[in-house]
Parts: C-alpha cells; sequence; structure tokens
C-alpha cells in the first residue's frame, strides 16, 4: 500500500491535504497505490489532492488529481480551508513552488 501522504488509513480521518511529490514503483505488484492515500479501511477521506503526471502507474481514486495552476489558486485554498477554524493553509509568496503552506494544524 503505497499513497504520497498515507499508506493505509484506518479508522482516522484523512482530510484537507495534498501531495506534489512523485510516486515511481519500481517492479511489479503493487497494490493499492494512490496519490494521497494507497488505501481506506474506515477511514474519513475529504478535500484530498494530488498533482496529476507525478506518477508511473495508474493511481486509485481516493483522492484528486489537479493540475499546478488550479492548486496554485483561491478555489484549491478554499477547498483546503473548507470547514477549518481558524484555516489551517495559505499561500506565502516565495514558499513552496507557489504551493500552500501548512500554518498550523487542524483544532
Amino acid at each position: 500500500m503505497i499513497g504520497g501522504i498515507v499508506g493505509r488509513g484506518m479508522n482516522s480521518e484523512i482530510e484537507y491535504n495534498y501531495s506534489i511529490g512523485e510516486i515511481e514503483i519500481k517492479g511489479t505488484g503493487a497494490t493499492y497505490v494512490g496519490g494521497v492515500i494507497g488505501r481506506i479501511m474506515s477511514a474519513t477521506n475529504v478535500n484530498n489532492y494530488y498533482l496529476e503526471g507525478k506518477s508511473n502507474v495508474q493511481l486509485n481514486d481516493l483522492a484528486e488529481a489537479k493540475d499546478s495552476t488550479w492548486m496554485k489558486g483561491t478555489q484549491f485554498l478554499s477547498n483546503l480551508n473548507y470547514n477549518q477554524s481558524p484555516i489551517v493553509w495559505e499561500y506565502r509568496a516565495g514558499e513552496n513552488n507557489g504551493y500552500p503552506v501548512l500554518i498550523r494544524t487542524a483544532e
């Protein structure tokens, strides 16, 4: 089980995050491969995203693939901060290649 953030989620909440890293599988036989989450077993999965085109294998649909332009836009930031008070993500000029920065953990 391979994911950009979580390999396997059990009895957990995997929400409001993203991965822009590359997922490369060498060899054969890899199962449950995802851009953010490899496999979910009794877990909540909300507003998770990965950067499209960053894998050499087919990824599951446990997160949404988005392009870099969308991930650097206001709708993406709004989705990551949905139902979060105070907000936990923001854009910071000159940081993280224009992608949102995690500024605190959810309360």
